[in-house]
């Protein structure tokens, strides 16, 4: 075991998880700066991931899964409107900011869902989520000032 609790297999999934997000962060900053159409960009990248994604949920979860799908298409698309809405926002925001500035800003949204943890759903707000909440707020300032 490496740092306390957490396994090295943790630690190295956890890196691969930052290099995907990564890689798909400045992959779509700059197709949404390629394409001089933000909105647009965000249009095709969602119907893409869609035409794609379906074909897999629908295996994934097997027979009735379209039904299941089908009977809570309100939710989906207040889900997709929000997700397109937030996506497409950060990808405008990098057509006129330095990428790597707009997607640290964009990672602070960890804040805003330790602050819910906390506070509505209750969960230990202890000395590890003191000490990473000050090193985000650091990362904040560190922007902020240069």
């Amino acid at each position: 075991m490496l740092c306390g609790a957490l396994s090295a297999r943790a630690i190295s999934i956890a890196g691969l998880n930052v290099a995907v997000i990564v890689g798909y962060t400045l992959i779509d900053g700059e197709g949404a700066r390629a394409s001089l159409n933000p909105a647009g960009y965000v249009i095709a990248m969602m119907a893409i991931t869609g035409a794609l994604l379906l074909p897999v949920v629908m295996v994934w979860l097997g027979p009735g899964s379209a039904r299941a799908l089908l009977a809570r298409w309100r939710i989906g698309l207040v889900g997709g409107a929000m997700v397109s809405l937030s996506y497409g926002i950060a990808l405008w925001a990098m057509t006129k900011a330095p990428i790597g500035m707009v997607a640290a800003l964009r990672e602070t949204s960890v804040l805003f869902a330790t602050i819910i943890a906390a506070c509505v759903l209750r969960e230990k707000f202890g000395l590890q989520r003191w000490i990473s909440t000050g090193l985000i707020l650091a990362g904040l300032a560190a922007i902020r000032m240069g």
